[in-house]
């Protein structure tokens, strides 16, 4: 039986700071297993509020920080050989950081969530497109964290249904 593993590629982690890294790292890790997406290629990025907002700018229009965009390379056209590439999940780990003390939990907790609604953003799912796409979003990232041992009830998208 083939083994499926996901090539994740992760940049930034400096941000974090040496202190928590590791566990952070492990975070991200335990979500892309849990979140059984085959073979498949992923990066991560861990940003700066300014670099966050530079690419919140050009990419949306919205000249503030957010806490996670997904970049999906399956939007259009697949480069021929990059058929197994999801695409980028960038987090901002400032907005991380105030979102875990605003709300009890770690930063590793944060960022485990983080990259979840990332990852799911990068499979085509939408919490913005309405109320049953919402509904969809949150029970997959409370499923994804839940697989990878954190409580599901911190699911970013249940925070705004």
């Amino acid at each position: 039986m083939k083994k499926h593993k996901v090539n994740l590629q992760i940049c930034g982690a400096e941000e974090v700071g040496e202190k928590k890294r590791e566990g952070v790292l492990k975070a991200v890790k335990r979500v892309t297993k849990a979140a059984a997406l085959g073979d498949a290629y992923l990066s991560v990025a861990l940003v700066s509020p300014r670099e966050m907002q530079l690419l919140n700018h050009k990419w949306r229009g919205k000249d503030a920080v957010t806490d996670v965009l997904s970049f999906a390379v399956q939007d259009g056209d697949v480069f021929p050989g990059a058929e197994n590439v999801l695409g980028d999940v960038v987090i901002c780990v400032e907005k991380a950081k105030a979102q875990a003390k605003e709300l009890g939990h770690s930063l590793k907790e944060e960022i485990a969530v983080l990259t979840a609604h990332g990852i799911l953003h990068l499979l085509g799912l939408d919490h913005e497109r309405g109320e049953d796409d919402a509904r969809m979003q949150a029970e997959c990232e409370m499923s994804i964290l839940d697989c990878a041992g954190f409580k599901p009830e911190i699911a970013l998208t249940m925070r705004s249904i």
